[in-house]
């Protein structure tokens, strides 16, 4: 008698893992206003019912996706860090943040839009502030590995994560609008100089 094959279920997590990877790629084609649930529901080969069984909305189908790419950046960005020299780790930081936009220029408009959106709306705003402020704390955080003992031009760990956030999402959005004036070494170097001692700075000049 032939043995009759048993059909499993995805679990949960393998339906959410789905449902983002087919979201990513839907996002980046077609911009977060012109995709549907509808759409990923397709592409990941569900119905729209199981989509919305991990995710009550296409909004936290995006901060889903969101929180997963910056946890994996953090991860990359540490890594390549802890390798560098202390003396080269500030440039390697800015480095592997124009990585990031030179492999994917389609990102920063795509946040972009999301964050416009969000602005408009209390609850998603609330819940994206959150999102970013836990983002610039664990960025804060490692900031003394990558600058040294002394603090920067008297600004704080968490002013100097807002302002490199800042740096890297305005030139990611330039450099998605003209690709022209993309240069590696913008970044990197600001991050240097933005990071660097007053000593170190007084000596330069």
């Amino acid at each position: 008698m032939p043995r009759l094959r048993t059909r499993t279920r995805p679990t949960r997590e393998s339906t959410r893992a789905a449902v983002l990877d087919c979201a990513q790629t839907l996002f980046a084609e077609k911009g977060f206003h012109r995709t549907t649930v509808e759409d990923i529901a397709a592409a990941a080969g569900f119905s729209r019912g199981a989509v919305y069984s991990s995710f009550p909305n296409k909004e936290q189908v995006f901060l889903a996706l969101l929180r997963r790419r910056l946890a994996s950046q953090a991860e990359i960005v540490a890594a390549a860090v802890t390798a560098a020299p202390p003396g080269a780790r500030a440039q390697t930081l800015g480095r592997t943040m124009a990585d990031f936009a030179a492999r994917e220029p389609g990102w920063t408009p795509l946040l972009m839009e999301f964050w416009a959106y969000a602005l408009r709306d209390s609850a998603l705003k609330a819940e994206l502030a959150t999102l970013r402020r836990e983002v610039r704390a664990a960025a804060a955080s490692t900031i003394p590995d990558v600058r040294g003992p002394t603090p920067a031009h008297g600004l704080g760990d968490t002013a100097i994560a807002l302002l490199i956030f800042a740096l890297a999402n305005g030139l990611g959005m330039e450099w998605a609008t003209d690709s022209a004036a993309f240069d590696p070494t913008i970044l990197p170097l600001t991050i240097e100089r933005l990071l660097a001692s007053p000593a170190n700075l007084q000596h330069d000049t």
